[in-house]
């Protein structure tokens, strides 16, 4: 692993040639709990997925919080990466996954990869998967379109793809409600910066 994380793609083919084991976990430089695909999808270095995996890389293999190979490259907008590990196995609907979060579908939404969100929705990606909190991915899309120029574009999506749009969360809001609460307090705020300030008498 040591090797692909520094990108040394020589060294890396050394190793799997005199039999290293790819599936094995180990630390990376931050502390994170990885396998050598893994890492190689987190650092979106396709050229090392596609050795690792021809070595036998498990394509769904997780990290503690669920993130597999297909969450790093569909949060990272990587497409070339998502078609070739779906093509080798990678689950788009990762039952097993621990945290709903990692998802491929929820990072892509999450990070607004707005390519991502629509190449996985063709690859059969469930839009109305529903969270700990009872929302669904229309939900997460509606939370982050404040942020994003094109944020809409994710919610369109979701919806094009026949999300439900009347599910409620275990508050009782849909993503309706949520899109309308988030942007009217982006109004709010964006008036409240633009108000000159109060230019009364001051209290001596």
């Amino acid at each position: 692993m040591t090797a692909v994380g520094k990108n040394d793609y020589e060294c890396t083919k050394l190793l799997i040639s005199d039999g290293a084991d790819v599936n094995k976990f180990g630390s990376d430089c931050t502390g994170r709990n990885l396998t050598a695909l893994l890492l190689a999808a987190a650092n979106r270095s396709t050229d090392f997925v596609k050795i690792l995996v021809t070595a036998g890389a498990d394509v769904n293999a997780e990290i503690n919080d669920g993130f597999t190979a297909l969450s790093y490259a569909a949060s990272y907008g990587q497409i070339e990466l998502i078609n070739l590990l779906v093509s080798v196995g990678a689950h788009v609907n990762n039952s097993s996954a621990t945290a709903r979060h990692s998802l491929p579908l929820i990072q892509a939404v999450n990070n607004n990869e707005i390519k991502c969100v629509e190449k996985l929705i063709e690859l059969g990606a469930d839009v109305n998967r529903i969270s700990s909190n009872g929302g669904t991915e229309l939900h997460e899309a509606a939370k982050q379109v404040i942020w994003y120029e094109k944020g809409h574009e994710c919610v369109r999506a979701l919806i094009q793809a026949g999300v439900d749009l009347v599910k409620a969360d275990n508050s009782g809001n849909t993503a309706l409600l949520v899109l309308l609460i988030r942007t009217s307090s982006y109004i709010i705020w964006k008036e409240k910066l633009s108000t000159p300030p109060h230019r009364g008498f001051d209290c001596k």
